[in-house]
């Protein structure tokens, strides 16, 4: 079931309890709400209503693809950890999608971080690159990928910029705000806020934008939060009780400038954050060999026997159990 809305629809609380008694009864169902918009806008010159078309082009398209199967998906979906901060979600029809794929410090910023055993050539035949800020340790070789290769870059303003200055066609840079939704076959990733910042030096100047969260949605009943670097907010709260997703990609550690350590989201936050998504398992990112946060988080979420941590070293992959779909 799919569900579009306005914020400023009068039926919107109706909606959302439609979706929340779908999702009670089984039912993979996807409400997308966009801001500002009210009752009728699908007859307004918009951009969300054109993204609302498109979205629900997308997901009639999937839908009689599958009808003409005898199952849905042919495979689990999985997660593959890339590197740092990277990782690869393979959905149960195939599609991949690479997120935030920081590999090596080929700009010698002298950030220290560990080097993942993935190369640009390893990587050119994902479908879609999504970024979540424009930090080097999060964007990494994200543009020489999509460069590389056929995939779509999603990501903020700037970075979409300076893959326009590398002649990257602009229907492969996808611009994101928090709130909006990109569609790809059986795939959706909805931009959500997220507590950070989002910078890089661009054509001579120091440039921002807004850092994000996405929700990873497939036509299977999959949705993984993918949190980026952000720190513990309310929010997640909030993307819980929305969106409930069912895996939590979050970050538990962080890096050294100059000898101090940076942590956006310690292992106790994250198990916080955790709680308050609702996953039933998280993959901790954000961390390199022998850290001991993982482990950390683990503990910390020991009484919560709902949930289980997955802790992942760089070229492992994690499939998901066919009862986490839809639940």
């Amino acid at each position: 079931m799919l569900l579009g809305i306005g914020s400023h629809e009068r039926l919107l609380d109706d909606a959302r309890g439609v979706a929340a008694r779908a999702h009670e009864a089984g039912v993979n169902v996807e409400l997308n709400i966009y801001e500002g918009m009210v009752h009728g806008f699908l007859d307004l010159p918009v951009t969300a209503a054109e993204a609302m078309m498109e979205r629900i082009a997308t997901f009639c398209g999937a839908a009689v693809h599958r009808g003409r199967e005898p199952e849905a998906t042919d495979a689990p979906l999985t997660i593959k950890r890339v590197g740092w901060a990277g990782y690869e979600i393979t959905s149960e029809q195939g599609t991949r999608v690479l997120v935030d794929p920081y590999l090596s410090d080929v700009e010698a910023t002298g950030v220290g971080l560990p080097d993942s055993p993935f190369s640009v050539a390893d990587l050119t035949d994902v479908d879609v690159v999504a970024v979540t800020h424009a930090g080097y340790d999060y964007r990494g070789s994200a543009l020489e990928i999509v460069a590389a290769g056929d995939a779509t870059l999603v990501s903020g303003s700037v970075l979409a910029a300076e893959a326009h200055t590398r002649k990257i066609a602009p229907e492969r840079a996808i611009t994101m705000v928090s709130g909006v939704t990109y569609a790809y076959r059986d795939v959706t990733i909805k931009a959500l806020d997220a507590r950070h910042q989002s910078s890089m030096h661009n054509s001579g100047g120091f440039v921002c934008d807004q850092p994000m969260s996405f929700l990873v949605t497939t036509s299977a009943g999959s949705r993984v939060f993918c949190g980026g670097d952000s720190s513990l907010s309310g929010d997640m709260h909030t993307w819980g009780e929305l969106h409930h997703p069912q895996i939590a990609v979050l970050g538990v550690s962080g890096l050294l400038v100059a000898d101090d350590a940076v942590i956006e989201m310690g292992p106790s936050e994250a198990a916080q954050a955790a709680r308050w998504l609702g996953a039933d398992v998280v993959l901790p990112v954000d961390h390199g060999p022998g850290d001991p946060a993982p482990a950390q988080l683990a503990a910390n979420l020991g009484h919560d026997e709902s949930i289980t941590v997955v802790s992942l070293k760089f070229g492992e992959t994690w499939t998901a159990a066919p009862s986490l779909v839809g639940g």
